[in-house]
């Protein structure tokens, strides 16, 4: 058995970094005018919402990216690297 190399294909990849851009800067842009502005006649602050909305955004986009790069080597000792 030959060993065989595994990820997603490039069209699949480059469509999921565009969406993943979009989302980001749209979020971004959200995060820097509308949230400001929301919490601006109130005790809170739109920078919490705007930490919280970072927080959460950021794992979960540098998470779908490292998924979507990643492959994966498939070998007749098993999959990974070959160590067992």
């Amino acid at each position: 058995m030959e060993t065989v190399r595994t990820a997603l294909p490039r069209p699949r990849r480059r469509s999921l970094h565009l969406g993943l851009a979009v989302v980001t800067v749209t979020l971004g842009l959200i995060a820097l005018f509308v949230l400001p502005g929301a919490y601006a006649h109130s005790t809170s602050s739109g920078r919490t919402a705007t930490t919280v909305l970072a927080g959460i955004w950021l794992p979960t986009a540098f998470y779908a990216l490292n998924r979507a790069s990643g492959t994966t080597t498939l070998t007749p000792r098993g999959c990974g690297s070959g160590r067992r």
